[in-house]
């Protein structure tokens, strides 16, 4: 199982989390974590992953040009979000559109993102949860693939074209346009 996580190597973003939350997802799935993005807890995040015994199987790439790190997105099969704090999360957005199953953190506007089955919510901070939601996922197929629909069907409706057309859609049901 190949997970992803995009992101300022910040303690808001929980990174942590999720390498307690992958190392306890156990051998039972074979997974690989890579974690693009750079910052001030890599050494941190480095000696975590060894700590734990987890090195070879999470890969930190640094910073990425948004091409590359798109390509990495696009090979995984789940996306992490972890944050505890987050407004508009981009990454997730992106990680949407590729129709990858998701799992986030109930901050910013990432639990209205994945709702209705787009995705999985999990409370900030909660390795334990997040363990849970991963290992649901990485046991269905079929959850992944209908969430990740979901996810993609959801993302494509958020352009700057569709949000101006249905602004003029509910705004022209009021008031005369000219």
């Amino acid at each position: 199982m190949l997970f992803r996580s995009i992101g300022r190597l910040s303690l808001q973003k929980n990174v942590h989390v999720l390498i307690n939350a992958v190392a306890a997802v156990g051998n039972a799935t074979p997974w690989r974590l890579t974690v693009i993005g750079a910052g001030a807890e890599l050494e941190r995040l480095k000696a975590q992953v060894r700590r734990i015994g987890v090195a070879d199987r999470v890969t930190f790439t640094g910073a990425l040009p948004h091409l590359q790190a798109m390509r990495r997105c696009a090979e995984a099969e789940i996306f992490v979000q972890p944050s505890s704090s987050e407004g508009w999360a981009k990454a997730l957005g992106e990680a949407m559109t590729f129709g990858l199953a998701c799992v986030a953190s109930d901050r910013g506007t990432m639990a209205q993102m994945l709702a209705e089955g787009r995705g999985v919510i999990v409370p900030a901070g909660d390795a334990a949860a997040l363990a849970d939601a991963l290992r649901r996922l990485c046991a269905d197929p079929a959850l992944r693939r209908d969430m990740g629909k979901r996810a993609r069907a959801f993302a494509l409706d958020q352009t700057l074209e569709s949000a101006v057309e249905r602004t003029v859609r509910e705004v022209g049901a009021h008031f005369r346009l000219p």
